[in-house]
Parts: structure tokens; sequence; C-alpha cells
């Protein structure tokens, strides 16, 4: 027991300086001279919300050949999910890498869940489906890019009329 005193002793003066040292004050300073601008390059072009989700002529081309005949039965909705992604002729798949235009996920047969509710809200425009689009409620998801970190969320769509929430 008398040697347990003592380690505990130092044990605890360890912790506390530690701790000390987290409790610093940040470096005085002016914080906007972290900020430069200048270092990043312009947009070079605003995208334009048609333009992200306009059909390539490939894709009305598919649209027209696969999705047009689509039943018209009460679940017309389920027929076009299935056309695109269970029939493997698109073959898509899932890549976080970037976030892409409608048709720029149809030519890369790829994108993250916002690439692919685009392309999708797409198709079903172009087939007179009502589109609404939701946020997913899922836990933070973090990535980092070089020095940049993102919260990542989550984003779906609903085909035909959205479904009432809870109250």
């Amino acid at each position: 027991m008398l040697i347990a005193r003592p380690v505990f002793a130092s044990l605890a003066a360890c912790v506390w300086a530690l701790l000390t040292a987290c409790a610093s004050a940040p470096p005085a300073g002016d914080a906007s001279a972290l900020l430069h601008d200048e270092l990043f390059q312009p947009v070079v072009q605003q995208p334009d919300a048609a333009a992200v989700f306009a059909l390539s002529p490939a894709m009305l081309r598919y649209a027209d050949k696969n999705l047009l005949h689509l039943p018209t039965a009460r679940d017309a909705r389920r027929a076009l999910i299935d056309a695109i992604y269970q029939r493997g002729e698109l073959g898509l798949s899932y890549d976080a890498e970037a976030t892409r235009s409608a048709a720029q996920a149809f030519d890369a047969r790829a994108g993250n869940c916002l690439s692919l509710v685009i392309m999708t809200a797409a198709f079903a425009k172009y087939l007179g489906m009502p589109v609404s689009y939701q946020s997913v409620v899922v836990e933070d998801t973090f990535s980092r890019s070089s020095d940049m970190l993102f919260v990542n969320g989550h984003v779906n769509l609903v085909l035909g009329r959205p479904l009432r929430r809870p109250r």
C-alpha cells in the first residue's frame, strides 16, 4: 500500500501536467492573416439547375427504348427503379468521389447518393412522375480531402406523392 500512494501521486501529477498543456491560450495574432482567398481558383462557371437535371442524347435514347413502355399500373415507380438499378443494363456503382450531373452519372455509370438521385429524378421527370427530395437522418460521417474536413449527409427521393410525415 505504501508504494501505491507515491505511484498514484506521480500519475496524478503527470495527468495534471498534460491537461494544463491542453488548456493553453491560442497564439495571439490577427486571424484574418490566415485567410487568403487569392489562393483559391475562382469558379469558372456556376452550375445551372436545368443543366444538372438535363438528359443527354444517350439518356434520351435509353429512356425511349427502355423506360417509356414501363407498366402504367399502380407500380410504375417500382418499374422505373428496377429498370435503372436492377436489370444490370446500366451497371451502376456507388462512387463517393464527386457529385455528378444526371448526364455525367449516366455516362460514368456511377455516382454518389446525390448523383444517383439526380439521375433517377431526371428520368422520372421525363416520364412525367412527380418527384420530391428528402434528407435522410443518419449519423454524421466525416471525410477529409487534404486539409479540408467535410460532414457528409445523405439524400434520397420519393417518386409520386411524398409520404406524410408522422406528427
